[in-house]
């Protein structure tokens, strides 16, 4: 009589059955995940666009397209994460002035501008 067979890791896990897949995963020794792809930090027009579309939800006192054109101008060679870093920080500063009061949140330009030189890359 055979002895009844055990459910273990060894049965679970085995070799024959895991090495396609392992393969797979690592063949040539890298994994899928180590391939990067270069991206460039967006241009004028770009950074301008970014802005305009990361402004169009916040409450502002000025010219959307205006300051989004002049910002584009003053943030060379950053991308979306450091577009919308600069747009926290100016919101921060909005919020810190307000006191409190959520109503009187406005997003000024000078917001803006001062919250660029502590964004820049590298930083």
């Amino acid at each position: 009589m055979k002895p009844a067979r055990s459910s273990s890791a060894e049965d679970t896990f085995r070799a024959p059955l895991c090495a396609p897949i392992t393969h797979a995963l690592v063949a040539r020794g890298r994994s899928r995940f180590e391939e990067q792809i270069p991206i460039d930090n967006p241009d004028l027009a770009q950074r301008q666009r970014l802005f305009r579309i990361m402004l169009s939800k916040q409450p502002v006192d000025f010219d959307r397209d205006a300051v989004a054109a002049e910002m584009a101008g003053l943030t060379p060679g950053i991308g979306g994460r450091d577009i919308r870093s600069v747009i926290e920080r100016a919101s921060r500063l909005a919020i810190r002035r307000a006191a409190g009061n959520p109503k009187a949140v406005m997003l000024t330009r000078a917001d803006l501008v001062g919250s660029v030189p502590k964004a820049r890359p590298g930083g």
